[in-house]
């Protein structure tokens, strides 16, 4: 049961110059439970001293962190380590804003994923089921991607990018197969050294593979390597490997904690550091130069 009274105590001690206090009373708040990251985020907003609402907002962070990061470690040893790429992608956009609710990140991505499910049909090609996809994804919902370089951070979270329906490459890549997986269509990446490209699979063959960069673009195999080339790299495509959705989570990590730390933001790098260590030490987005 939430107690009130004590709870304005804890917060009046939060910032006490004794060590060994401020962490008692961050341990007392963080067994209150999910709870107190909103009760903390709306106590910040309601301050006027931007010490004490900045001191509120990382002690909220902080918890919040502990709390999705565990949740992670627990669906990350589920279902032979395969992750739902909804549920990981609440959880690292929950990381990024303590504030935001699953109610409303559910709404945000219902909104998107529904169109196609409307119009889904057993009776279409593998073909025709992307194209319609893309025309709804980009066409009629107006995803576009947005900052290439990879720099700003409000391009780079899926909460936000569900609402303004622009990201930066890797996170419209991620929605954009989410949602497909969402509808249905049986799609996985093929990753490499430097990212990845979605792929069409059904019944263990590849059938194509899907260039987000142009709308959803559709090409086969014998253009995989001028596809790699126009993103800047030189690699044996011989080397490449389909992955499951662990790789995706793992890359949009990688790519997301690269702005983080550009961005000097670094409560959230650390946090996203942490994640990716729960899903194991691979990475995909570092070259190595001397191959």
């Amino acid at each position: 049961m939430f107690d009130r009274d004590e709870f304005d105590s804890l917060v009046e001690l939060l910032d006490d110059r004794d060590n060994v206090v401020s962490e008692c009373v961050r341990n007392r708040l963080r067994q209150y439970g999910p709870d107190v990251v909103r009760e903390l985020m709306a106590l910040s907003f309601r301050q006027k001293d931007d010490s004490l609402k900045e001191m509120l907002r990382d002690t909220a962070a902080d918890i919040n962190s502990e709390n999705q990061l565990r949740k992670l470690e627990e669906l990350s040893g589920q279902g032979g380590g395969r992750l739902s790429l909804f549920e990981a992608g609440f959880i690292v956009s929950s990381i990024m804003d303590p504030s935001l609710q699953r109610d409303t990140f559910e709404d945000l991505f219902l909104r998107c994923s529904s169109e196609y499910v409307a119009e889904s049909s057993d009776q279409r090609t593998a073909v025709e089921n992307i194209r319609i996809f893309n025309h709804i994804f980009f066409h009629r919902l107006h995803f576009a991607i947005y900052d290439v370089e990879m720099s700003e951070l409000k391009y780079a979270l899926i909460s936000d990018a569900l609402r303004t329906r622009q990201g930066n490459p890797f996170t419209v890549a991620y929605i954009y197969v989410m949602a497909a997986k969402f509808a249905g269509l049986p799609l996985e990446i093929l990753t490499f050294p430097g990212g990845f490209v979605p792929i069409y699979v059904e019944n263990g063959k590849e059938l194509f593979y899907i260039n987000v960069y142009r709308n959803g673009e559709i090409f086969l195999k014998d253009r995989l390597t001028e596809f790699v080339s126009a993103l800047g790299l030189n690699m044996d495509v011989t080397s490449f490997k389909v992955r499951d959705d662990n790789a995706l989570l793992t890359i949009y990590l990688e790519s997301l904690q690269y702005i983080c730390s550009n961005a000097g933001e670094e409560r959230k790098s650390l946090a996203l550091g942490q994640a990716l260590d729960i899903l194991g030490s691979e990475r995909f987005l570092s070259i190595d130069e001397e191959a």
